[in-house]
């Protein structure tokens, strides 16, 4: 099984650690990234007055009403689309937003992968990388996937497929990719390469 994130990011490690085994590796798609362990914020913190001043008797209205209409109106194909999912956006308790959710360290040791669309996601890719998790980038807005979602579906079936390798057992896969600037680097523990023993490798 393997798990893939878009919205409520901070609590796939919880998910992960309850699932054990059965989790063998994490996809995140224009996310937020959780912590190896600690505490994660549902929202960042300097975002909160946001929601705060947006909520009424504690309760925010829809995500797509948090935004200007010049803002958010180009992130759907149509407006048969746009209506179908606004929809059934939830309304949730300001409070929901206000907690932290613990973090059980290990829970990224299995693979993990991070797909971006567009900014602000792109420094989160980068913290993303520097974690050794394979990263790609597929230009898009943040609702991307109702855009293209055949493109989105391929390119995380392409990265499940990358994590996995040909391996049956994906929770022991010991070979990663994860995309730089300067291309793939191999991380696989060990990597043979010209200069010796790749020293990219860490232990998961």
């Amino acid at each position: 099984m393997w798990t893939c994130a878009f919205r409520r990011s901070a609590f796939v490690p919880l998910v992960v650690d309850r699932l054990g085994g059965q989790a063998a590796a994490c996809v995140f798609v224009d996310a937020s990234l959780p912590p190896e362990d600690g505490e994660s914020a549902v929202v960042p913190t300097d975002f909160l007055p946001f929601l705060r001043a947006n909520a009424v008797d504690g309760i925010l209205p829809r995500w797509s009403d948090w935004w200007e209409e010049e803002d958010i109106a180009s992130l759907y194909p149509d407006q048969e689309t746009r209506s179908a999912l606004t929809a059934e956006e939830p309304q949730l308790p300001l409070v929901y937003y206000e907690q932290t959710i613990p973090v059980p360290g290990g829970w990224d040791r299995r693979p993990c992968a991070y797909l971006w669309f567009g900014p602000p996601y792109d420094e989160t890719a980068k913290r993303a990388g520097d974690r050794w998790w394979i990263v790609e980038h597929l230009g898009g807005a943040h609702l991307h996937m109702v855009i293209d979602p055949a493109a989105v579906a391929d390119r995380i079936q392409a990265l499940a497929e990358t994590v996995f390798g040909d391996r049956e057992d994906a929770s022991l896969a010991t070979r990663l990719l994860t995309a730089t600037e300067g291309g793939p680097q191999c991380v696989s523990r060990p990597c043979s390469t010209s200069m010796g023993t790749c020293q990219h490798s860490r232990p998961f």
